[in-house]
């Protein structure tokens, strides 16, 4: 029996569908503030505020210092700009916590921007508005990923990432989805390894020398005010975040790694956390190459395809490297809502990912887990609950991207 699909008609206009979701995302956010801490007697988490304010924003107002330039820092350039926002709000407020709350709306905003990109590249694969609309409201009822936009900058550049594909997609701009891809990366790692897919969707619409210059016209000019200078300043600084791949960091709870070598452990067999990493560093090079050969021999890539090979690229680099913040997560869920909002049985797996998300950040953090690993009281369930996230979040995937209904679905 076919399972039942997302209705065909919506008589609501694009413009008025766009700002109900993003209402009803800000409508999201408010309630998984006042619930976390409130109703699961969970907590808001401001590490990552304290970080920026700590590492960035006090060494300067205290002795100018840059970072960059005066001391290394791990953070990508771009991460900057929202940085400075809050700073600009926090000194005319006079209170340290306008710098929280500028930094949760500025993400908010950016937020905004990637369900605009959800909608209307949903409705151009689609070209039907109510799964259009049901692809933005899955970002904007999306509560794990709600708390996390509120609580870090990755929603800055998920938002590059998804003007970037949404200029491919929707406008056929390829310098554009250069640009934004591009920017996300110096906001952030992840974006780079969806560029391999945008580069052959728009070879399979144009040429390889067109194609390069399109791509030069705004890797030249990053590179010329946002790279270069910090690399003949402090070329250190520069390679402290291109250099995201050791292996000698230790692994994190929240990571397969780490499952798996608890697993491995309770059934005897010991191995070292060094070799399970390249281990599974190893399988997502041979993933990453596989897609990216897949999509290089893909004669008529279409616009489904594109995001197909991205969520696949994506969601290996998240679940096989050895570092994971539970934010990470945020990166899927844009392209997982498009590709889930035409079928119910998608969507209700959508909602159960977001629930195992939220559980396992915040509300057990500390209590059953923290980055060193898992807490011995309760390591049994915590495993227990780490492999069945780690199978829910597979088996999303799996029926999002299998390849029989890849052109019509």
């Amino acid at each position: 029996m076919e399972r039942s699909k997302v209705g065909s008609k919506m008589n609501l206009s694009k413009q008025s569908a766009v700002i109900l979701l993003i209402l009803i995302s800000l409508f999201t956010k408010i309630v998984v503030v006042l619930a976390t801490p409130n109703i699961f007697h969970s907590f808001v988490d401001l590490w990552g505020y304290n970080v920026y304010l700590n590492s960035v924003v006090f060494p300067f107002l205290q002795d100018w210092s840059i970072p960059y330039i005066n001391y290394n820092w791990e953070y990508p350039i771009l991460m900057m700009v929202p940085t400075a926002l809050a700073t600009i709000a926090m000194l005319i407020v006079r209170d340290i916590s306008a710098f929280w709350w500028a930094y949760a709306i500025l993400m908010s905003i950016c937020d905004a921007v990637t369900i605009y990109c959800v909608y209307f590249i949903a409705f151009e694969i689609r070209g039907n508005k109510k799964i259009a609309f049901m692809a933005g409201l899955l970002v904007a009822t999306a509560f794990s990923a709600a708390y996390h936009v509120l609580i870090c900058y990755d929603a800055f550049a998920v938002m590059f990432m998804m003007l970037g594909l949404y200029w491919t997609i929707c406008k056929g701009d390829h310098m554009k989805s250069y640009a934004g891809i591009l920017c996300g990366y110096l906001a952030k790692l992840f974006p780079i390894v969806i560029f391999p897919f945008v580069f052959f969707y728009n070879m399979k619409r144009s040429n390889w020398s067109t194609q390069w210059k399109e791509i030069a016209r705004p890797a030249l000019p990053l590179l010329m005010f946002l790279v270069i200078p910090f690399v003949l300043i402090n070329p250190e600084s520069v390679w402290v975040y291109f250099d995201r791949t050791e292996i000698d960091k230790g692994v994190f709870g929240a990571t397969l790694n780490y499952a798996l070598t608890a697993f491995l452990q309770y059934i005897g067999i010991t191995i070292d956390s060094v070799v399970m990493t390249t281990a599974l560093y190893v399988v997502l090079a041979i993933v990453l190459v596989v897609l990216v050969w897949a999509a290089c021999r893909n004669k008529t890539m279409k616009p489904i395809e594109l995001l197909k090979y991205s969520l696949l690229a994506l969601t290996a680099l998240i679940v096989f490297v050895p570092h994971h913040s539970p934010q990470y997560m945020i990166w899927i869920v844009p392209i997982l809502a498009i590709l889930a909002a035409n079928d119910w049985w998608k969507i209700l797996w959508f909602y159960i990912l977001q629930a195992f998300l939220y559980i396992k950040f915040p509300l057990t953090y500390y209590s059953n887990w923290t980055n060193a690993g898992y807490n011995q009281t309760n390591w049994g369930l915590t495993l227990t609950f780490f492999i069945i996230q780690f199978a829910v979040l597979g088996y999303l995937i799996w029926i999002t991207t299998k390849k029989p209904n890849w052109r019509n679905t």
